[in-house]
């Protein structure tokens, strides 16, 4: 979940901001600037100040520093009006002329303000994604990366676009410090943001914050702090470093001793989770991976997204739901909308029946299977309103709105957010899922046997450890694979007869459906690393087990839950 920038709120809002509900903690806010600014003569830059949190943090430290004015040291922008009056209420600036400016910072330039450029740009900017901008918005965010080129095909989130024009606005041996999204860490335009970063500051650092600072927000997205320091005029290689810090307290200190060169983060050019691996993990890992050569799960199969409804609340049903509207056996097909509804490595009838008899929507609405539409399915079709119908993207790009059958059976099931990790599903039950499931298609020269190892193989300590590195966190502390980014998870499959690979397939099937999924992990690294002596597969699992603790805390870790 992508949140608006928190402090760009209006009036009616400020009550529930003051209560500090919607705004950057103060804590968080003078960390940032106690290290952003470092003498009494700086001038500080804030765009989108929205509640001002960081220019009063800023002025505070500028008094620290013993600076006579420091309101006159600070400047800003933002869009909307109101935020000039808290402005008023807050920093209570003299003058407002040329230094608070009620403009979007992708549209100016250091030349619209009193000064020609800033020794430190501090802020929380818009976590926007390019979807959710409007026109105006996307032609300001284009005209912005001028000259610093974003070569993914992934239109970027408004943040990124923010962080790059800001690069201009910062004098020779500047500093930035920002509050970001976990975009930065996995996304692929923010390896090109990396990439300008690396090339313009003699050094950075990325902190991956546990707590969760704006859960009052009403959103549990993890946050990000990116420290800029030493600008250069020309290009740099310059290097960023990644580390991790529980809660504020801990990002004080991580950030001091980074600054005092007592310690340093992990060089950060790839995964995070691999990048804040500990040194044992890491070497374990590397060392199983130069060992044993395992494969990527794409090397197997394709993956793809499952059936797009458009509305699967509407199109998916359970089996009341289906006969309340009478609907004709005959325009429902059998599906899985829930990666949870059918627990184990394989999906069997049984299991549909199952899902039928305990109420799960497992019934897809599906008007390509009859010859004509009336009757009673025509009366539900009917209930969806004419102006969402319109409205709905999905329906616009098919034939028939109603139609989402593309009649691709998969052969396996691999879950798409979860908390615990990806598992397969392997489809002996001839359904199609929507689109919160991935469809696997494997390669016909593919027996069953391989395609059973595979299924025990992902379930293994190493390819839980690989989902997480290859993965991306989300809100609650979920993890999401996209389907390129599944394709990348390593697998182990050692040589193993025809009676091992059932055997065990059908123990693990048992655990997991009995929830014993520890259990059933520790079953797939005997497995997996069965081709290693005693001495060798403790230390392997000793080590990976450590290290996917460590990533699944991080990922999942927040004050309310600890």
């Amino acid at each position: 979940m992508q949140v608006s920038h928190i402090d760009s709120l209006p009036t009616l809002e400020l009550d529930r901001k003051r209560n500090g509900i919607f705004y950057t903690p103060q804590k968080a806010t003078s960390i940032l600037c106690n290290w952003a600014i470092r003498s009494a003569e700086d001038y500080v830059l804030e765009p989108g100040f929205g509640g001002c949190g960081f220019l009063a943090s800023s002025q505070e430290r500028l008094s620290q520093l013993d600076c006579n004015r420091p309101d006159s040291k600070l400047f800003g922008c933002d869009i909307d009006p109101k935020a000039f009056e808290y402005l008023s209420q807050t920093v209570k600036p003299n003058s407002l002329t040329r230094r608070f400016l009620l403009q979007d910072f992708l549209k100016l330039s250091p030349s619209d303000f009193r000064v020609p450029s800033f020794n430190a740009v501090i802020g929380n900017p818009p976590y926007v994604s390019h979807h959710s901008m409007s026109p105006e918005q996307r032609k300001a965010a284009s005209q912005s990366t001028s000259g610093r080129t974003l070569s993914s095909p992934n239109k970027p989130s408004l943040w990124a676009n923010f962080i790059l024009h800001s690069l201009g606005f910062l004098t020779n041996g500047g500093r930035c410090a920002w509050l970001l999204p976990t975009s930065i860490l996995f996304t692929d335009y923010a390896r090109d943001v990396r990439q300008h970063i690396r090339h313009s500051f003699s050094r950075s650092l990325i902190v991956v914050l546990g707590e969760r600072i704006f859960l009052s927000e009403g959103t549990k997205e993890r946050t990000v702090v990116l420290l800029c320091e030493d600008r250069q005029e020309n290009e740099t290689d310059g290097h960023i470093e990644i580390g991790y810090a529980p809660d504020l307290d801990s990002l004080a200190s991580v950030i001091e001793n980074w600054s005092r060169r007592t310690w340093r983060g992990t060089d950060f050019d790839g995964s995070a989770n691999l990048a804040l691996m500990n040194g044992e993990s890491l070497a374990s890992y590397n060392d199983l991976i130069s060992k044993s050569s395992p494969k990527a799960l794409g090397d197997f199969c394709k993956i793809r997204i499952g059936l797009v409804t458009g509305a699967n609340r509407f199109f998916v049903l359970n089996t009341e739901q289906a006969e309340a509207e009478k609907i004709p056996t005959e325009a429902l097909s059998p599906i899985i909308s829930k990666f949870s509804d059918s627990l184990g490595l394989r999906l069997t009838k049984q299991d549909l029946n199952g899902m039928k008899r305990s109420g799960k929507r497992c019934l897809m609405i599906d008007p390509s299977q009859v010859k004509r539409i009336s009757g009673n399915l025509k009366k539900y079709l009917d209930k969806f309103p004419v102006d969402q119908r319109e409205r709905n993207v999905t329906f616009k790009k098919r034939q028939f709105w109603h139609s989402a059958n593309d009649f691709l059976v998969p052969d396996a099931f691999l879950s798409y957010m979860h908390k615990s990790g990806p598992g397969i599903l392997i489809n002996t039950a001839g359904l199609s899922c929507t689109n919160t499931i991935h469809r696997v298609f494997f390669k016909k020269q593919l027996n069953r046997i391989v395609r059973q190892a595979i299924a025990i193989s992902i379930q293994s300590t190493f390819s839980q450890l690989s989902a997480e590195i290859e993965g991306r966190s989300y809100g609650g502390g979920l993890l999401k694979h996209e389907p390129s980014e599944a394709h990348r998870i390593k697998l182990l499959l050692p040589v193993s007869t025809k009676k091992a690979v059932e055997k065990t397939f059908a123990r693990i099937d048992s655990l997991v459906r009995l929830g014993r999924v520890d259990e059933a992990r520790k079953e797939a690294d005997r497995f997996v690393l069965n081709d290693c002596n005693t001495s060798q597969r403790s230390r392997y699992a000793s080590a990976l087990e450590s290290a996917l603790k460590e990533a699944r805390a991080r990922r999942v870790r927040s004050p309310s839950t600890d």
